[in-house]
């Protein structure tokens, strides 16, 4: 029975790529896409467990897709939800934060696409209120998904593990005030991957960090800037 609540995010990834054939003007193919999805090996595995795989993958088609409808149609509703699913999609994977740049680059592209304004004068007033809610509402869901941990407490620079967290708090103490309107318990995960990179490992080290290998290139300390935009490179065509 616990695991039950897991499907919820099988159907939603099947919503998602319901929704995305319509876009795509494929409507009437809709269940031949939505059964190939049901019928995956992978999909019917990963529906069974309880993990973070079939939410990030709902949330990875549901975010786009609500990015796109906002930028053309500039409608409240879209971009509700969309604070809705990049927030529940940080909750349930902690690389999941990429949501946010692919929000802003849906959007973008769905405003180019529409040819509207999104600021006009008369609107524009209402329009910076419901980001501003939205934004609002996305931290919201984020506290509450860790169920308001210390929530308002802002530890001092020498708390923190990572060279690079210690560094922002110490030089830049107003950014550091915004970034602690995030859930601190998010703060920590990204400090502890940081310090764990920054110590380094490999394949028989303790460290949690066993190091990141691309294109002949192997890494113990840090990672590729690069490394998601040649996997995308390389995975697309497959995709």
């Amino acid at each position: 029975a616990s695991r039950l609540p897991m499907y919820i995010y099988t159907a939603l990834a099947a919503l998602g790529i319901l929704f995305w054939m319509q876009t795509l003007g494929k409507i009437r193919w809709w269940w031949v896409a939505v059964a190939l999805f049901l019928a995956d090996p992978v999909v019917l595995t990963n529906s069974m467990l309880v993990g973070s795989d079939m939410a990030t993958a709902a949330f990875w088609l549901w975010v786009p897709w609500l990015s796109l409808r906002l930028g053309a149609q500039h409608q409240p509703k879209h971009l509700y939800a969309l604070s809705l699913a990049c927030a529940h999609g940080l909750l349930a994977k902690t690389s999941m934060v990429y949501l946010l740049p692919l929000a802003a680059l849906g959007y973008l592209t769905g405003w180019r696409q529409s040819g509207k304004n999104p600021f006009e004068a008369r609107r524009g007033k209402l329009q910076l209120t419901h980001f501003a809610g939205a934004l609002a509402f996305y931290l919201f869901i984020l506290h509450a998904g860790y169920g308001f941990y210390k929530i308002g407490q802002l530890p001092n620079a020498e708390s923190w593990q990572s060279i690079k967290f210690r560094q922002v708090a110490a030089q830049w103490p107003m950014l550091w005030q915004v970034m602690h309107t995030v859930p601190l318990a998010v703060l920590q995960s990204f400090d502890w991957l940081l310090h764990n990179a920054e110590a380094g490992g490999g394949i028989t080290a303790a460290n949690s960090y066993k190091g990141v290998f691309l294109l002949g290139h192997f890494k113990t300390h840090g990672g590729f800037w690069h490394y998601y935009l040649t996997t995308f490179w390389y995975k697309w065509p497959d995709a």
